[in-house]
């Protein structure tokens, strides 16, 4: 005797949540706040966080505790042809006391004795309001020019200097003006008006003009 019997009916599956609503439960879980810090607090929770380090091109400046205590290299256009960095531009900062001084002088005095480095066209060029520097700069056999009121050394302001051959009367009036304006504004106390601004211009254009021929 055979029994036949009628299978049970499916059922139905929910209906497929709108895709909008699919990235949402997709998104759900555990979430925690994004915490940005620097290596060397990450290896207080993760230890195996280290540094591949900048490679040995440069001046040598100190130990890089943050790829286990190798040297740490640095050049700042050696960085910049090495796409490290957008620009040879540097910026240290800090509290005072805590060595910004000591790390500057450091730097200029090792990258000016790298081999070729001055074959490269690097010059130093240091403006040194408080003559903290003037005994580095007589080490590396730099000119120093102590300006101050009622010194020896004095800077004429209309001196073209080595591009004034390349400009006409013209642009290197305009380029002096706004020195000139400037030095005035001091000694006046108080800025120059429109007529002022302008009669300079044309007193400086042929002072140039003359000059020039």
């Amino acid at each position: 005797m055979t029994t036949t019997t009628a299978a049970a009916p499916l059922a139905p599956s929910p209906p497929a949540p709108p895709a909008g609503r699919m990235q949402v439960l997709a998104r759900q879980g555990l979430s925690l706040p994004r915490n940005v810090t620097t290596t060397y607090h990450l290896g207080a929770a993760y230890p195996f966080a280290v540094e591949a380090g900048l490679g040995v091109k440069g001046a040598f400046m100190g130990l890089n505790r943050l790829s286990g205590g190798g040297g740490f290299f640095f050049d700042l256009f050696e960085a910049h042809a090495a796409g490290l960095i957008t620009a040879p531009n540097m910026c240290v900062t800090g509290a005072g006391g805590f060595g910004k001084s000591a790390l500057a002088k450091t730097y200029v005095f090792r990258s000016s004795i790298l081999k070729g480095a001055h074959a490269r066209g690097r010059f130093v060029f240091i403006i040194d309001a408080k003559g903290e520097w003037s005994a580095l700069a007589r080490h590396l056999g730099l000119t120093v020019v102590d300006i101050h009121p009622g010194g020896a050394a004095r800077i004429n302001p209309l001196d073209p200097g080595p591009i004034g051959g390349t400009l006409n009367a013209e642009d290197l009036a305009r380029k002096q003006a706004p020195v000139i304006a400037a030095l005035l504004s001091v000694i006046l106390g108080r800025r120059l008006d429109v007529s002022e601004t302008r009669v300079l211009g044309y007193a400086l254009q042929r002072i140039t003009a003359n000059r020039l021929t």
